[in-house]
């Protein structure tokens, strides 16, 4: 409706929850723009050009991002989007996302994933159903001590016709001495050129450190954290090095 009020000629949306489909038709509705805006009950990458879009769109916009950017399929999502719906000359907000990594020593937040002893019962079985790769966290939460800088770990060109998941091996070097129970992540979107949204407060963001205009800058705290299974204990300017994957819609973590 933003788009419509702001002179869009036509605008497709698409909600897979079809509760939410029926009830933003009628808000469209009571709000004047059913000629305009059209709700598909509907994934993107089931659309085609001709049925649900009259034409290509000479703009994507989308917002399926999670605590670690790709949990909701937004590398294939836009993929798909960038061939087959979208003109040659179009544009997609967000033009290009980041992610980032801190190594952490946090044995609460590791124990959110895994169990070991606890009142004298060895329960570590229980981590049979720990989960490999990201999760949220609200890291402020909990204490904790970084081991190393904040680091870059993927680079993403939403525009590219190249667009594709990506696996990375990294090296640190540990600021501290202590055991590294995982690797805090973060990301940043580029809306457009200038418009930076990260998921951390300023004082963690890249963009920030990069730039003190803190004015084309929206934050909000959202985080998540991959936990490793066996911490290792990391010594103080020793090199921590790291393989990287998203495949799948999740980041996971091995130490190399």
């Amino acid at each position: 409706m933003m788009a419509a009020r702001q002179g869009a000629r036509s605008v497709v949306a698409c909600e897979l929850d079809s509760t939410l489909a029926t009830l933003s038709k009628r808000i469209v509705a009571q709000n004047g723009y059913s000629d305009t805006v059209t709700i598909v009950n509907a994934v993107s990458s089931d659309l085609k050009v001709l049925e649900a879009l009259p034409e290509p769109a000479d703009v994507i916009v989308t917002e399926i991002v999670d605590e670690a950017l790709i949990g909701e399929n937004i590398i294939n999502t836009l993929r798909h989007a960038r061939q087959e719906l979208l003109e040659p000359s179009g544009t997609i907000i967000p033009r290009r996302g980041r992610l980032y990594g801190r190594c952490v020593e946090s044995s609460a937040m590791h124990g959110l994933n895994h169990v070991g002893e606890t009142v004298g019962f060895d329960v570590s079985l229980f981590n049979k159903f720990s989960i490999h790769g990201h999760f949220p966290v609200r890291f402020q939460l909990w204490p904790r001590t970084y081991l190393s800088d904040p680091f870059l770990i993927y680079d993403f060109d939403f525009m590219s016709h190249d667009l594709a998941e990506k696996q990375s091996e990294i090296q640190v070097t540990a600021t501290n001495t202590g055991v590294l129970h995982g690797i805090i992540l973060w990301f940043e979107l580029e809306l457009v050129d200038g418009i930076i949204w990260s998921s951390t407060p300023p004082d963690f963001s890249m963009e920030a450190q990069r730039n003190n205009n803190q004015e084309s800058h929206i934050y909000k705290q959202q985080t998540g954290i991959v936990t490793f299974s066996k911490p290792d204990r990391v010594r103080e300017k020793n090199t921590i090095k790291m393989g990287f994957d998203c495949a799948s819609n999740r980041v996971t973590v091995n130490l190399l």
